[in-house]
């Protein structure tokens, strides 16, 4: 019975390194749906599911591509059910991302946040001044790195 007891005590401290902290079940908002229109902004749709996957990590990959099609509405779930008719199950997640981000992602992103970097003023709030620059910087940088990659 004590050998009991000391293998439930060893697993429980290996499995809980801090018995003290207590672990909180979140469970995240589900994102909103897409529908693929230009009008509809894809990145920050697109940041909302890839954070949401980041409370599930051990989700497969036909589980992610499942869920993010159920995400999808009007043009983009006729892109969705074509490439699944066309790929099927032998997807995979990374493979699926890129493809909807090659198809959804302004083609002029990069420039629409150069412009707005440029037009960027300071009106007064330090902090919403700082956030905006450094989202446009950011955005304007990764976009660029991944144009001046694709030309060369």
């Amino acid at each position: 019975m004590a050998e009991l007891a000391e293998m439930i005590a060893a697993a429980s401290r290996t499995t809980n390194p801090h018995p003290q902290e207590r672990v909180a079940k979140i469970a995240p908002q589900k994102p909103p749906t897409y529908d693929g229109k230009p009008a509809t902004p894809f990145r920050l749709w697109w940041n909302k599911v890839a954070e949401y996957f980041t409370f599930y990590p051990s989700t497969g990959d036909r589980q992610k591509i499942a869920f993010i099609g159920s995400l999808l509405t009007d043009e983009a779930q006729e892109w969705h059910q074509h490439r699944y008719q066309t790929i099927g199950t032998n997807d995979t997640a990374a493979a699926y991302w890129d493809a909807i981000q090659t198809e959804y992602v302004d083609p002029m992103e990069a420039y629409t946040n150069h412009r707005k970097l440029r037009e960027l003023r300071y009106k007064g709030d330090i902090k919403a001044f700082l956030v905006v620059t450094a989202r446009a910087q950011t955005t304007y940088i990764i976009r660029l790195l991944v144009f001046l990659c694709w030309v060369s």
